[in-house]
């Protein structure tokens, strides 16, 4: 071919057309491996479409002295019991504010409130000895203006020792426990 104007036109086009089918061809290989490395990303590790059944083959041979033992049966928690009653009512704080010995009367004078609640209920006071000998009194609450107070009283009855003294008070609708409160009798 000759080195004129028109040819060096031709060979420049020809060029061009050369270097954009390359680039569309390194272009499109390009796009090719990274769509196929994007693909092989999705498909999870050591995914067989075909499962590998082996089979197991027992090697232990049992012997003569093998004595047998025996194995405890695994302990099961109990579940709660569906019979038993669910507690529907809400709780509520009961304070002991006294506690004494009256030795005169030969009993424990005790005094509480239910902090939180006005309402009427009952009120049992309990002293548990160290034996485990109770002895308990019940009365009616007084619903007050901030309170509930469970009045006062005197569980009698008592021998000497430690007592270890709780108030409980109840309604329709809420119940609650003192703390343990502990005194010495001497009677």
């Amino acid at each position: 071919m000759a080195d004129t104007p028109r040819s060096r036109k031709i060979m420049s086009v020809k060029l061009l057309n050369r270097a954009s089918v390359l680039r569309s061809t390194l272009v499109a290989s390009a796009a090719t491996f990274l769509v196929a490395g994007a693909l092989v990303g999705c498909t999870p590790v050591g995914d067989d479409p075909e499962p590998t059944i082996t089979e197991v083959i027992q090697t232990e041979t049992p012997t003569a002295d093998a004595v047998p033992t025996e194995t405890e049966a695994e302990s099961v928690a109990p579940t709660a019991d569906p019979t038993a009653p669910v507690e529907t009512r809400r709780e509520v704080h009961l304070v002991i504010i006294g506690v004494e010995y009256l030795e005169g009367e030969g009993g424990i004078e005790v005094r509480s409130f239910v902090s939180d609640y006005i309402g009427e209920g009952s009120c049992i006071y309990r002293a548990v000895a160290a034996d485990g000998t109770e002895v308990s009194v019940e009365a009616e609450a007084l619903p007050d203006a901030q309170t509930t107070v469970c009045p006062t009283r005197v569980i009698t009855g008592l021998t000497s020792g430690v007592w270890d003294v709780t108030v409980e008070y109840a309604n329709e609708e809420v119940f609650g426990r003192s703390e343990v409160t502990t005194i010495e009798v001497h009677a």
